[in-house]
């Protein structure tokens, strides 16, 4: 899960390169640099985005859940 707003963008040789923090499943926050996102899904409580990893050259889904006003 990604847990916005921490987010960079930069670009390197001429790919944006985004920068995000991540939490775990487990609770724990963990830095996660993608490239070429791409939305593949959207709806009431999110967008689903494929992306590469930069460390890895892993494809990955990369989900960012909508914060709602009202439970903030």
């Amino acid at each position: 899960m990604v847990h916005a707003p921490s987010h960079l963008q930069a670009e390197k040789d001429g790919a944006k390169i985004t920068t995000v923090v991540a939490t775990t499943p487990g609770g724990d926050s963990k830095e996660v640099q993608y490239t070429e996102p791409n939305v593949v899904g959207n709806g009431s409580f999110g967008v689903v985005f494929q992306a590469r990893l930069v460390k890895t050259n892993e494809t990955v889904a990369i989900k960012k859940v909508l914060q709602d006003k009202r439970f903030k």
